[in-house]
């Protein structure tokens, strides 16, 4: 998975396939290394440490883990 972030604009793309298809992004709680947000419809759960995220959304099992690129 992929996900790109462009917080100015509040929105994000989670398919590097189709670069101009961004998702309305919304943060519905943050906390110290925990962030809950929405994102096209889809709810989620990010635990970050460092340069990682473990991200886990509403409705499906398991997780995935990213890594964060510059």
């Amino acid at each position: 998975m992929t996900l790109t972030v462009d917080q100015d604009a509040m929105q994000a793309n989670r398919d590097p396939e189709r670069p101009f298809q961004w998702d309305p992004l919304h943060i519905l709680d943050a906390r110290e290394n925990m962030l809950v947000f929405e994102l096209g419809g889809d709810r989620y759960i990010a635990l970050i440490t460092g340069e990682s995220m473990t991200l886990t959304q509403a409705g499906l099992a398991g997780y995935r883990s990213l890594t964060r690129k510059r």
